[in-house]
């Protein structure tokens, strides 16, 4: 979801059962996609806990997007209003609760006021991912100007993250400067309430990684309709080294070949990005401060490997 450096934004297999749980000897365990009996549960976070998610697996990008290129906060090149915080992100009644709140009394960095915050966390430095199905069971708000979205960036973006959960007020970090050449997979990104999701992928015309130019980048979209976005669905990608495929709910709703030397990002490790975003771009809708605070609820990610 980050567009580094200024610029715009935009933009068959079969069915299956979506990712449930069992309860087995008393236990709650992750069962396999029903559709691959192949499919091996290498990794979760269930957030069955309460207070900060997994130091083991999580940190956080805070402030509201440094760039580099530019010198200046711009929103983490998407004209975002908010401010992520760490502590926006909580575990609750067995959810990853990420929080929107509009302040009274606002966050001033670097001359500027920030009075709306949310949470952005991200599995980088921490947890690692090439091919196999990555899914997350979310619940979404249905607000102006809110943009949850569940997505992942190449390894190889440079972008700076801190494990701390309750960093300074005037902590911040920056977007990276070698976006899209580092690639970005967004498994879902949801818009005010809207009736339909994304799908989409960035990445560079060029063969390498280069610092974000102009006119060098490209993406590839599909936006397909989800029933009642506030409550849980399954979004998933099932990544190889040949394709990607979305799903929702078990149903594919956008595939791409990533076979071409262009985009040999998509031949790489990546990490796992949820975010609470608001305002920008995509919404293009102002949030509205009466309807804050509101939230975005994640049940589970997880990932699978074939077997």
């Amino acid at each position: 979801m980050d567009r580094a450096l200024s610029r715009g934004r935009w933009r068959v297999v079969a069915l299956f059962t979506v990712a449930l749980t069992a309860l087995v000897g008393g236990a709650v365990v992750a069962q396999q996609p029903a559709h691959a009996a192949a499919w091996n549960l290498v990794w979760a976070d269930e957030f069955n806990g309460s207070g900060a998610p997994s130091s083991a697996n999580w940190n956080y990008n805070v402030g509201n997007g440094l760039n580099p290129g530019l010198n200046a906060f711009d929103g983490w090149g998407n004209g975002e209003w908010d401010w992520y915080r760490p502590e926006n992100c909580t575990q609750s009644g067995g959810n990853l609760v990420m929080r929107a709140n509009w302040l009274t009394t606002p966050i001033t960095v670097n001359g500027r006021n920030f009075y709306q915050t949310s949470c952005r966390m991200t599995t980088d430095t921490k947890r690692s991912f090439q091919y196999g199905r990555i899914e997350a069971r979310m619940a979404l708000p249905t607000a102006a100007g809110s943009w949850p979205a569940f997505w992942m960036l190449g390894d190889a973006c440079d972008e700076t993250s801190t494990g701390a959960y309750n960093p300074a007020q005037t902590y911040y970090d920056r977007l990276p400067t070698n976006w899209a050449s580092c690639g970005e997979v967004d498994i879902m990104e949801h818009a005010n309430a809207n009736a339909t999701v994304t799908n989409n992928i960035f990445w560079d015309l060029r063969t390498g990684v280069f610092p974000w130019t102009a006119g060098q980048n490209a993406n590839y979209v599909a936006n397909p309709a989800v029933n009642n976005a506030s409550a849980f669905h399954v979004y998933a990608i099932e990544w190889t080294a040949a394709q990607i495929r979305w799903y929702v709910d078990g149903a594919q709703t956008h595939v791409i070949d990533t076979t071409p030397a262009t985009l040999e990002e998509f031949r790489k490790p990546f990490h796992i990005i949820f975010n609470l975003a608001l305002g920008g771009t995509y919404p293009g809708q102002n949030p509205v401060q009466s309807q804050f605070p509101f939230t975005a609820s994640i049940d589970y990610v997880r990932y699978y490997q074939a077997g």
